[in-house]
């Protein structure tokens, strides 16, 4: 017997080392997975950058394409109302020749009449030169004019060949950026599917079900039966750990206490903050935006602070410190949504709320006399499994305004009672539920993702 409770406990302490080893390469994984991410993290910013930079010159080139195609058309209207100025008229080439013939018929018409007559035509011969003078030295002056239209036509073409190249050159570059851009897109495509992998495997490994303990401060009164000697937040463990120390039931404080020991993933002690809480949860809204889905519920006993840490306080919106998980996680939702947004992903987010009071589903984001007799019942799908409720009102989210809006609407429409700690305790279920729809105009990739916040009465 003895060697078999021997053997026993080698076997045992054997089994406690291969869990520990197996627990040392978990952490070594998830510490591995996590120096991935943030280097994928700072890849992805620094393509987002050169993203921008070829953006801007492609602005920069298409302003210049637009004012080189302006520049023609302005050419262009010149040119044609020049042409139409023109038409039918004569040249300069042809008055001159006119001009000549005319003077020769003169000559000839005054030689035969010089003939006939003697020379009383002399004085008309010298009138017939000085005409024939006059009109060369006119000719003359038309020469010079048409020349310097012509060198100014010609400097206009060379400018409008400048033009035409500069706007060869600027398509050329815009069809070399858009090919640029969208070769980039497709590497960041890649990447961010690549950094979606990464992230949920890291989650994944941390575990998909997660057990966090947080314990409230004492409220007037209650240290009178409990004292925060009674509780201990041990540190250094492999897990975060709670210690209790219960007083016997016979003999009150003056007899020995039995310990307790709890181990959570992760335990909150009363001077943790709403912020700190939230960190705590805010690497896995990521993944409702990869296409997952998540459920995050508050329970225990009345009293406990579940609402608090659910909601917290809300009434001056992003700025009060004591908001909840619950609004802050709507707010990292849409930051997520707006960084997808510019890179191109079309993100959509809706959402709906409800409690469950005596068995009864309240729609918490109904109009009031539109919904009113309309029944809510649970429905299954078979194929998938997800399970909905009929009647429910979905509401796009697009502001935080809105997000406040809703809440503050879902909060006064819940049942609440004043019990010995709370003048306003929760008497209900209450479930949010963000849907969340994103597609890729490039890529056409979609991701449909889930996160229902739960507070249970």
């Amino acid at each position: 017997a003895r060697r078999e409770v021997a053997e026993a406990a080698k076997r045992e302490e054997a089994q406690a080392a291969q869990c520990e080893k197996l627990n040392r390469q978990l952490i070594e994984m998830g510490k591995a997975a996590d120096e991935t991410t943030r280097e994928m993290d700072m890849a992805m910013h620094d393509k987002d950058v050169e993203i921008g930079k070829l953006a801007t010159k492609l602005s920069d080139s298409e302003g210049l394409l637009a004012e080189a195609r302006v520049a023609m058309g302005g050419e262009a209207e010149k040119n044609a109302k020049r042409r139409k100025h023109d038409k039918g008229r004569f040249s300069v080439q042809d008055t001159d020749g006119l001009i000549d013939k005319l003077a020769h018929l003169q000559n000839q018409y005054l030689q035969i009449k010089t003939t006939k007559k003697g020379g009383s035509g002399g004085g008309r011969g010298s009138i017939s030169c000085s005409r024939k003078s006059t009109d060369s030295g006119d000719s003359t002056g038309s020469s010079d004019r048409n020349l310097e239209l012509e060198a100014k036509n010609t400097d206009l073409m060379a400018q409008v060949a400048d033009l035409n190249e500069m706007t060869a050159q600027t398509e050329a570059l815009v069809v070399s950026l858009e090919s640029r851009v969208s070769e980039l897109q497709v590497k960041l495509s890649a990447s961010d599917k690549r950094r979606a992998e990464l992230h949920n495997l890291v989650q994944e490994l941390k575990g998909n079900i997660r057990v966090f303990c947080r314990v409230r401060p004492f409220l007037p009164g209650e240290d009178e039966v409990d004292t925060p000697s009674d509780m201990e937040f041990p540190t250094g463990a492999e897990r975060p750990g709670l210690v209790l120390a219960i007083p016997a039931a016979n003999g009150g404080r003056t007899q020995k206490k039995t310990a307790h020991s709890f181990d959570f993933d992760q335990v909150m002690c009363p001077a943790t903050t709403q912020e700190e809480v939230f960190t705590e949860i805010e690497p896995l809204l990521q993944s409702v935006m990869d296409g997952f889905r998540l459920c995050i519920f508050a329970y225990g006993q009345t009293g406990s602070g579940k609402t608090f840490t659910m909601e917290g306080k809300m009434g001056a919106g992003k700025q009060d410190a004591a908001r909840g998980a619950v609004p802050r996680s709507m707010e990292r939702l849409m930051d997520t949504r707006d960084a997808m947004r510019a890179q191109g992903w079309e993100v959509k987010l809706t959402c709906s709320c409800l409690e469950i009071y005596n068995e009864e589903i309240r729609d918490l984001l109904s109009d009031g006399k539109a919904s009113a007799g309309k029944k809510h019942d649970i429905q299954i799908d078979k194929a998938s499994g997800d399970a909905t409720v009929s009647n429910l009102s979905t509401v796009p989210v697009e502001s935080e305004a809105e997000i406040y809006k809703l809440l503050k609407q879902a909060g006064t429409r819940r049942e609440t009672a004043t019990t010995s700690r709370n003048e306003a305790s929760s008497r209900s279920h209450s479930v949010l539920q963000i849907r969340v729809e994103a597609k890729h105009r490039a890529s056409k990739q979609t991701r449909a993702g889930m996160l229902n916040l739960v507070d249970l009465a």
